[in-house]
């Protein structure tokens, strides 16, 4: 009797993770939408072009896939990596 409530337990806590993440996905498609109605296109042009756009679109792909945490953690990450790269390229050049 255990063992079939355990199975039970088991198969409820897969089921209740699967449906959370669809919700989050829902959710995100759901934000993604709102925030294309209230995007000010002109603004996104203007002021950053293409790195705006390119902004954008690693939030709208990496808060779906990462979620928030895991993916500020990865773009902090990424941000020192790239200012200790360019550091290193800096003091390269000025030796050589």
């Amino acid at each position: 009797m255990s063992q079939n409530r355990e199975a039970a337990v088991e198969q409820r806590k897969a089921l209740l993770i699967a449906k959370a993440g669809i919700d989050r996905v829902q959710l995100a498609s759901t934000l993604h939408e709102l925030g294309e109605q209230f995007r000010p296109t002109a603004v996104l042009q203007s002021a950053g072009g293409r790195s705006g756009l390119l902004a954008s679109a690693v939030l709208a792909l990496g808060i779906p896939l990462l979620g928030r945490t895991r993916l500020a953690r990865t773009l902090k990450t990424a941000s020192i990596a790239m200012t200790a790269l360019r550091l290193f390229r800096n003091l390269r050049n000025l030796r050589g």
